[in-house]
């Protein structure tokens, strides 16, 4: 029987917003590549779409079929203002809408940055490997050589990040403005991996560390404001990704795991009460025609597995498509909250047959 996928989720809202300037579609795809899952990350709002529109990139790489276990999972915000407005921001399908974009928004307005959806369509991306080999050969180079071989950590888009243009060819936002996390070595606030400072995944009220792998990513709910696609308002959101693998051969449930945190910033000035955030998630384990979902709200936990010990057709080929199912037993894919409870779960289906 093969292992369980564990994908691990967490929301976390902070409180803190005003909006429009025309912005393409986000395009940017970047990959957790750590341990035994190969996940994508996206610009958009959604995770684990190959971005093609069409295919889920959560794969189980020891698998030989390797075919994807989530097609998409999305985040969804919506929060009633003081006029009893319902204001949405969420996302589905690429082919559907987003109304998540790439960039921060200004504390000062609200508003996203100029050029903020073409600089920040881009994933963040930093290894332990690589703030080892730094830690290790940084006093010894130059700054065009720390530059040229360690661009991850030199332009880490943290605050302040005074090398962060000598990266990326644009700046960060204004000084007072948090963006990615980071060991804080000399405790000043400011981001200089040349004073000990160093990218790291940072939850409140835990100590800052640093696993096999971590991506990020910045979006707001503004910048396609002409184009929101619910017909209500957006949020106001500034959304910041910060998603992480661990390489642990001696704890399989880490391996087989992917941890995300998303940071919802909101920059408004109406009260949204109630406001709810969570995630659409589409299992597709190998073939989804035959996929069961179900809830464990004492662990926080919503999870599919497949109706029985075969896949598809049992063959690899799922609805007629070769290569799209699971030739061995199918694993059971589950998310979980971490650091809030699981308050509602509500399940749909296409009642799809597996195979004609």
């Amino acid at each position: 029987m093969k292992s369980a996928i564990t994908l691990t989720l967490f929301l976390i809202p902070i409180i803190l917003l005003k909006a429009q300037l025309p912005c393409t579609k986000p395009q940017a795809v970047g990959f957790l590549d750590a341990n035994h899952i190969k996940a994508a990350v996206l610009t958009g709002g959604d995770l684990f779409n190959n971005g093609s529109d069409l295919g889920g990139e959560f794969r189980y790489l020891p698998d030989p079929a390797q075919v994807s276990t989530l097609l998409n999972a999305s985040l969804w915000i919506a929060g009633v203002d003081g006029g009893g407005n319902l204001r949405v921001s969420a996302s589905t399908y690429r082919y559907h809408y987003t109304d998540f974009f790439p960039g921060p928004l200004s504390p000062e307005d609200g508003l996203p940055y100029p050029d903020g959806c073409s600089n920040w369509d881009r994933i963040f991306k930093v290894t332990a490997a690589s703030i080892e080999a730094f830690k290790t050969s940084g006093a010894t180079l130059t700054y065009e050589q720390k530059i040229a071989q360690f661009p991850e950590i030199m332009g880490w888009p943290a605050r302040q990040n005074p090398y962060f243009f000598d990266v990326y060819g644009f700046n960060l936002p204004n000084a007072s403005q948090q963006m990615a996390p980071f060991f804080d070595a000399n405790l000043d606030g400011a981001y200089d991996p040349q004073q000990g400072d160093l990218p790291a995944v940072i939850l409140r009220y835990k100590e800052p560390f640093i696993p096999s792998q971590i991506v990020w990513c910045v979006m707001n709910d503004m910048d396609n404001y002409d184009q929101q696609s619910n017909d209500t308002a957006p949020l106001r959101v500034e959304v910041q990704l910060t998603a992480w693998a661990f390489d642990c051969p001696e704890k399989p449930e880490l391996s087989d795991a992917v941890f995300t945190a998303h940071k919802v910033i909101y920059r408004g000035s109406d009260i949204l009460e109630p406001c709810q955030i969570g995630l659409f998630t589409d299992f597709d384990l190998g073939c989804y025609a035959d996929d069961y979902t179900g809830s464990a709200p004492e662990i926080n936990t919503w999870y599919a597995y497949n109706q029985s010990a075969t896949d598809g057709m049992g063959n690899g080929f799922c609805m007629g498509e070769p290569n799209a199912a699971f030739i061995n037993t199918p694993p059971v894919q589950t998310v979980t909250m971490l650091n809030y409870p699981l308050e509602h779960f509500l399940s749909f289906g296409s009642f799809s047959a597996p195979d004609a």
